[in-house]
């Protein structure tokens, strides 16, 4: 019964985290940019500043991905801890099923 009803959480939240990703977040790579293909200038100097900057973007997107290594390790470890939680549980529950079951008759001979 507990265990359906976590499932059923589960689908539920995975379900609106997909329809989240697909229909609301915003857009991270700039492709709704309709102005077409942009020529860069000749001139190596210009070309160097807009790399380092280019290059400056991408270490931050870099970094904010090395601190969501850690959130998601850590969120795998809490995971982890109540997974083994419930199987905890889940055990116990069991054995209190099977100690509230009445013994079998033994056969008499009477």
């Amino acid at each position: 019964m507990t265990t359906t009803i976590i499932i059923n959480i589960l689908i539920c939240f995975f379900v609106l985290l997909i329809i989240y990703q697909i229909f609301l977040a915003p857009t991270i790579e700039g492709l709704d940019n309709n102005d077409g293909y942009q020529d860069y200038p000749t001139d190596p100097l210009i070309l160097g500043k807009q790399n380092a900057g280019n290059i400056q973007v991408l270490r931050g997107q870099i970094n904010s991905l090395m601190t969501l290594n850690d959130t998601v390790t850590a969120t795998n470890k809490r995971l982890d801890d109540v997974e083994k939680q419930v199987k905890g549980l889940l055990d116990a529950q069991q054995q209190t099923a099977l100690d509230a079951m009445p013994n079998a008759p033994a056969d008499n001979p009477n």
